[in-house]
């Protein structure tokens, strides 16, 4: 019985401290992390774009008022090139969740989100992912979710240091 109870502690202490997960598909990319940093801390560093070419290993600009129902300018390295594009400001809950995305009717929708979950006052999750849906969006998750999934993480560990660092 001893056992038992000592697996189950294990397995529950680490669960808890697992510091990332990332799942990866031509649907959508998801991915997270906890932070060791309060949800106002990370927020301050995720959203002072204009900060974003000093540190984010993937989107480095940012241009635009970033409110909700917004357009908003983005530029991020990609494999091969470089990628420009346009997305609406979808959501913008400050210390909780931003989000991004734009639709071409139900042909094409796409939305990137982060969202802070608090696990107490000192620790956060960090959520950040993308999905493609209609009738091109898997198409266009094919060619992009691999480079995504190879850069969200990236951009959660800069993240998770940075907020940490303060």
């Amino acid at each position: 019985m001893r056992s038992i109870f000592t697996l189950l502690m294990i397995i529950m202490f680490s669960a808890y401290n697992a510091t990332s997960q990332t799942s990866c598909g031509p649907s959508g990319v998801r991915t997270e992390i906890n932070i060791n940093a309060d949800p106002q801390t990370i927020w301050k560093i995720l959203t002072d774009v204009k900060k974003y070419p000093d540190w984010n290993p993937y989107i480095y600009e940012i241009k635009g008022d970033i409110q909700p129902g917004k357009m908003v300018r983005f530029r991020m390295k990609g494999s091969p090139k470089e990628r420009k594009f346009s997305a609406k400001i979808l959501a913008f809950d400050p210390g909780k969740e931003w989000a991004w995305g734009g639709s071409i009717g139900f042909l094409f929708k796409a939305r990137h989100y982060f969202i802070l979950e608090s696990i107490d006052k000192d620790h956060t999750k960090l959520i950040q992912g993308e999905t493609w849906t209609g009738w091109f969006g898997k198409g266009f998750g094919k060619t992009v979710y691999k480079d995504v999934c190879e850069n969200f993480p990236k951009m959660n560990e800069k993240l998770k240091e940075l907020s940490e660092k303060h």
